[in-house]
């Protein structure tokens, strides 16, 4: 015969019921977390970004966020035209899954200096078609100095110096930057020669390449610099 017990005392059926009421539900993952750090890095003026609600489970279906098929990590963000303002939030250069970023058209600031970003400069940079000015100093960025960079035309101030890129030469493309005053790259790694393109760059005020090793003849293309106040080579 089976045995019998009496009822649980109403104390104990009580508690257990609140046990089970404070089990906690999904929570965000990780990369959800570090696109709410981004937000909260911004200021982000209503209804912009309202979905982007912290008790969800996942950030795919957030306005904005593409997510890989294969795993459901962040893959894109494409947040362009939302007045958006605020220095470039780093925390999205934690989420590992990212390929594109599209932050055109609002007011991120592009102050990037000291911030210990490493890997290869991200080929979305190319997309900031109003960027004037991008620096990065002394970052832990590798790869080489990207000929990409040639296609931000409305660039003013480049600044790489001091970081640790992959020996490389001075891509010729930053010759195209017609609209360039500043050109930094110091410590960057760099070999070979300078190319002629730079002589084009006749807004450019100034030009440092020291603390490389590029070698001789420096091209006589470089008398283009009609605007230069300081070159350090």
């Amino acid at each position: 015969m089976a045995a019998s017990f009496p009822p649980p005392p109403p104390l104990l059926l009580l508690l257990a019921n609140g046990a089970a009421l404070l089990l906690p539900a999904q929570a965000l993952n990780q990369d959800g977390l570090h696109l709410l750090d981004a937000k909260r890095a911004l200021t982000v003026p209503a209804p912009a970004l309202d979905d982007w609600n912290p008790r969800d489970d996942t950030p795919c279906n957030w306005t904005g966020v593409a997510c890989h098929d294969h795993d459901g990590a962040v893959a894109a963000i494409s947040l362009p035209s939302l007045n958006l303002a605020g220095s470039f939030p780093a925390a999205l250069c934690r989420i590992p899954g990212l390929r594109s970023i599209d932050l055109s058209d609002n007011y991120i600031g592009p102050d990037l200096d000291s911030n210990n970003f490493s890997g290869p400069i991200p080929e979305p940079f190319a997309r900031f078609t109003k960027l004037q000015s991008l620096s990065l100093v002394y970052n832990l960025l590798g790869g080489k100095v990207p000929p990409f960079l040639g296609r931000v035309a409305t660039l003013r101030e480049l600044n790489l110096s001091y970081n640790p890129f992959a020996p490389g030469p001075v891509p010729p493309q930053l010759g195209d930057l017609s609209a360039l005053r500043v050109l930094w790259l110091a410590g960057c790694n760099l070999v070979g020669t300078i190319p002629p393109s730079l002589g084009r760059l006749t807004n450019l005020t100034d030009l440092d390449l020291s603390t490389n090793a590029l070698t001789d003849p420096i091209p006589p293309e470089i008398t283009g610099l009609t605007s230069a106040v300081q070159i350090e080579l």
